[in-house]
């Protein structure tokens, strides 16, 4: 060690760990996802972040509500979704991601309220014509700041 050595700057070696964000709901989840991840585009074998809007009368089938690149637009739509086989229930406001299978009819999730709220069930009869998909993973409320992604169930 010389005399000069104390002039010169320490290296510090932080130890950054890099944690896991959570949140305190499903619904501020998503609302997250929508403003800081990239929307999808919707098209086939597209993989997206949704929220449950309403189980299906046969409870193997749901309606969610999903962020897509349309027309270069974040847009809110509709999807029917269908799960079978999960170890966990799929419940009203779950926060899930859906593959979609087949790019039908857009509904604008706040368009289609409108309608509802108007009384118009014609929107609602229409649905069967509306963008198919199946519910791949059922999400906690953790995401992974590593990897970017929520953990699964």
């Amino acid at each position: 060690m010389g005399i000069f050595d104390i002039f010169k700057k320490k290296s510090k070696q932080k130890k950054t760990s890099v944690k896991n964000l959570f949140f305190k709901s499903n619904k501020a989840a998503y609302e997250y996802s929508q403003k800081y991840f990239s929307p999808a585009i919707l098209e086939n074998k597209a993989l997206v972040l949704g929220i449950i809007y309403l189980i299906g009368p046969d409870k193997k089938s749901a309606y969610v509500r999903c962020t897509f690149d349309i027309n270069n637009k974040q847009t809110e739509i509709m999807v029917v979704a269908f799960f079978d086989d999960f170890d966990h229930s799929i419940n009203v406001g779950d926060f899930v991601y859906v593959g979609i299978n087949d790019v039908g009819q857009v509904f604008k999730f706040q368009d289609l309220m409108s309608s509802i709220e108007k009384g118009d069930l014609e929107a609602v009869k229409n649905l069967g014509k509306s963008t198919i998909g199946t519910i791949v993973q059922k999400l906690t409320l953790e995401l992974d700041l590593k990897s970017g992604q929520f953990v699964p169930f």
